[in-house]
């Protein structure tokens, strides 16, 4: 972030699911969890009660979310209504930009860049406000639910 002097550097548990969302529990260097589903999103920091949101309470905070969910579960029809997509490599090792083309996406992202093999290992988000976020995922694996 903009404001912080180095990187803030975190690691936790990233867990996808076509049935239950995205659920995000970060362990360090504090707790935080983040569950995020088609219509609901539930935040807590450390031991604070959660802090819900629905979407019909903040629709635009849901586009965000739906375009998000809908990048890692390989949506690209519904990617593509609001981002060009720039694709680069083969299966082993390829990298996807995509450039918003609508808001509200265009008013906080300036692009998104997804790079991987079988999964997605990387994702780098370049926002208009001059912070830029990088998403290292390790440790991968597959769960039949």
């Amino acid at each position: 972030m903009k404001l912080l002097s180095e990187p803030l550097v975190s690691s936790g548990t990233f867990i996808l699911s076509k049935k239950k969302g995205l659920n995000w529990q970060q362990n360090e260097p504090f707790k935080s969890s983040l569950r995020v589903t088609s219509t609901r999103l539930e935040q807590s920091m450390m031991d604070n009660p959660p802090t819900v949101i629905t979407k019909k309470d903040q629709p635009v905070i849901f586009a965000f979310s739906d375009i998000f969910l809908s990048v890692f579960q390989g949506d690209k029809k519904q990617v593509a209504q609001y981002f060009n997509l720039y694709f680069s490599g083969d299966v082993k090792k390829w990298q996807i930009a995509l450039t918003p083309k609508t808001t509200p996406f265009n008013k906080a992202i300036k692009h998104i860049e997804l790079s991987g093999g079988q999964y997605i290992t990387s994702i780098e988000i370049d926002e208009t406000q001059e912070n830029n976020m990088i998403i290292n995922l390790s440790n991968i694996s597959q769960r039949n639910e």
